[in-house]
């Protein structure tokens, strides 16, 4: 296991070489993998087992990325990535079993072909779920910048790190998780905005 502090030492000067268990299917976590992949980490796509084969044949052969159940995805790797709609956040944190020791970035979101959907508190569920207090929650504000929330400094630092490999130009660190209903609160009126404005396009 590699600690927070040894990471971001190790990250700036080029030796890490850090296992990433993205948990989730669907492209989003697809892209990511190819991204990370490409910046030398070792993926592993953590899915259910429906859709298990449906993941490999999309992945192929690619370099450092590997398809797994979501609880080997979660015990190979050092730092935990999980992207899916926020109604399914809780049990796919379930799913990953024992991982309190271990730095979890919540890449939930919104499912936009159901704007009425609310945003859930899913930075306390994955916290009470898991008992690790090492969890981020990130929110894209747009393709290139990402709002965060956290408790753990050094952990919102190693987010950092992998967000701008994944192409992410800027993260805005909101504060703590008592600052989590105003991001959720920004994020919503977010969200409804970017679908206002897509709906009056595709007219």
């Amino acid at each position: 296991m590699i600690f927070a502090s040894q990471y971001i030492s190790m990250k700036n000067n080029n030796l890490a070489q850090l296992t990433i268990a993205i948990i989730g299917n669907g492209f989003k976590n697809q892209y990511l993998a190819l991204m990370l992949s490409g910046n030398n980490y070792k993926v592993v796509l953590g899915v259910k087992e429906e859709y298990y084969d449906s993941t490999k044949n999309l992945i192929g052969y690619s370099k450092n990325i590997s398809v797994a159940d979501i609880h080997t995805a979660a015990e190979q790797a050092d730092i935990i990535i999980l992207s899916s709609d926020v109604k399914n956040v809780r049990e796919l944190a379930y799913l990953a079993d024992n991982v309190k020791d271990k730095i979890l970035i919540d890449y939930s979101c919104f499912n936009t072909d159901n704007p009425e959907e609310k945003y859930e508190d899913t930075l306390t569920a994955i916290k009470t779920i898991t008992g690790s207090n090492q969890v981020v929650k990130c929110y894209p504000s747009n393709e290139a910048v990402i709002m965060m929330v956290g408790d753990d400094k050094k952990s919102k630092k190693i987010t950092k790190i992998i967000l701008m490999d994944v192409g992410v130009t800027k993260c805005v660190d909101w504060g703590g998780s008592e600052r989590i209903n105003l991001l959720n609160q920004v994020s919503t009126k977010h969200m409804h905005i970017n679908l206002e404005h897509s709906s009056r396009h595709n007219r």
